[in-house]
């Protein structure tokens, strides 16, 4: 007997509304009403006048501030120089806010085209004193819609920006958006509409906010600043809150280490390098499964990250002792410089030759450090579960003892012809 569906919701088409399809709704199309409804709740549609408008009495929409850090001086220039010489090809969008008596206009749409006009005011070209063609809002909209009309027309015009943290913290916002007044999308639909609006695949949706949901404040303000990578963020993810509260504090402690004097190159290098152990053996603590074994890997891992930030404060500190007469080039030399940069070449030799085995001894040597690992091998773990690992150690002893021989081939041949 075949199996019946099980009967789901109706599906139902949403879209959310840019600046140019709302005003160009009117056309009664399906699509163009559509948007339309979303973006008025079942108003006809949004009405808007062609006024001209002081440069001056623009303002800028403080909800427009998590794009604003993509705009460089030099685009804005750019941008600048191309209206000097072709002229605004897209108007600006903005809705009218009372000021006492007087009346100013909040952008939007156009953010990146109002700055590049003020650059060529302050170039002393007049003529952008006042702007012409300037799309007015006239329907009066609740905060939510102003902010959804900001949010989906720079997703649809920068959905595919390169700057991970932007358009996480911009589809997480939207999202939520959606799900408020006058909307009231559910969180599928909201996240179906901004697939189908922007660049942004479905997938990437829903990284984007498991990762503002679910992931430590403190990691993902390391994730913003650079100090964490968006893969190494997706992995923390599958670790317990109080497991990415206590990474989250020693890696917080890491970046926080800094020196900027002579010798800072190695300094950094060797920074980098305990991050890069610290995360790796992170990582082990998230893909292992029996919550007893993750404890005891995360104890292993933060004893082993503050003992290394023991040692690299403790270099800081006798670098530091070192006279500031003396030459930075003889301070390069010094033996606490050529010390650091020693440990650090061997641990990225460590990366490039032997990948992630550093980390997978680490876990290793947690099985080894239980107390009674005999009793605790003999209870938790079956017989066939038993052989297959030492199978597998055997193929790892065999393995690795095949590459030491040829490293040390290598080795060989190389102290030869230095002897030559």
């Amino acid at each position: 007997m075949a199996m019946k569906k099980k009967p789901g919701r109706s599906k139902v088409e949403v879209g959310i509304p840019s600046t140019e399809a709302v005003f160009s709704a009117g056309n009664n199309n399906a699509s163009g009403s559509l948007i339309a409804n979303l973006a008025t709740q079942n108003r006809a549609e949004l009405a808007y006048e062609l006024r001209e408008i002081a440069l001056q009495d623009i303002e800028l929409n403080p909800d427009n501030a998590i794009f604003r850090q993509l705009d460089t001086d030099e685009d804005v220039e750019t941008l600048a120089n191309d209206i000097d010489r072709n002229g605004l090809m897209h108007n600006l969008v903005v809705y009218p806010r009372t000021d006492g008596k007087q009346t100013k206009y909040v952008l939007l749409s156009g953010e990146r085209r109002y700055k590049a006009l003020n650059y060529l005011q302050a170039r002393g070209d007049a003529k952008w004193n006042t702007v012409k063609n300037c799309r007015v809002v006239t329907t009066p909209l609740s905060d939510n819609e102003k902010k959804v009309m900001l949010l989906s027309a720079n997703l649809q015009v920068r959905g595919g920006f390169a700057n991970e943290m932007i358009r996480r913290k911009a589809v997480a916002e939207l999202v939520s958006c959606l799900q408020a007044e006058p909307y009231n999308l559910t969180a599928a639909e909201a996240k179906k509409a901004i697939k189908e609006a922007t660049p942004i695949n479905g997938r990437q949706i829903d990284k984007d906010l498991s990762i503002e949901k679910n992931l430590n404040e403190g990691l993902k303000d390391l994730l913003d600043r650079g100090f964490v990578l968006r893969s190494e963020a997706e992995s923390f993810l599958r670790m317990t809150p109080e497991e990415q509260r206590i990474a989250a504090q020693m890696l917080q402690q890491l970046y926080a280490i800094a020196y900027n004097g002579p010798g800072s190159a190695a300094i950094e290098d060797e920074k980098k390098a305990i991050r890069g152990r610290f995360v790796d053996a992170l990582r082990t603590v998230a893909d292992t499964s029996s919550m007893q074994d993750a404890h005891e890997a995360l104890v292993a891992a933060v004893f082993t990250v503050q003992k290394e930030m023991a040692c690299l404060k403790e270099t800081i500190r006798k670098v530091k002792t070192i006279p500031p007469e003396q030459p930075a080039a003889q301070v390069e030399q010094t033996e606490v410089i050529r010390e650091v940069r020693e440990k650090t070449a061997g641990a990225k030799a460590q990366s490039k030759i032997t990948g992630k085995l550093s980390s997978q001894t680490s876990r290793l040597e947690t099985m080894l450090r239980r107390k009674n690992p005999e009793k605790r091998l003999a209870e938790k773990y079956t017989h066939e579960e038993r052989r297959q690992a030492m199978k597998e150690l055997d193929e790892m002893i065999a393995t690795a003892t095949r590459l030491r021989e040829i490293i040390a081939k290598v080795e060989r041949s190389a102290d030869e012809a230095q002897e030559v």
